[in-house]
């Protein structure tokens, strides 16, 4: 069963430390991330940076980028 999450972090850097933390988790089969993405808007700029953990080249573009994780 996939579980579709979304985390609000007042620091940027809280969360790619999360994600590093999912990495880590689903590298211990732990969890399975099946595609991650966060969206920071740094003090500044005109519009928010996205980044993404997967590419979705591979396995097609899909609009916008969020959170889906699902137990193993």
């Amino acid at each position: 069963m996939a579980t579709l999450t979304a985390w609000r972090f007042d620091d940027p850097d809280r969360a790619e430390e999360a994600m590093e933390l999912l990495e880590s988790l689903q590298k211990q089969a732990l969890i399975e991330v099946v595609d991650a993405a966060w969206v920071s808007w740094p003090e500044g700029r005109k519009g928010p940076r996205t980044h993404q953990l997967h590419s979705t080249s591979a396995s097609g573009a899909l609009g916008g980028g969020f959170w889906v994780c699902s137990s193993g």
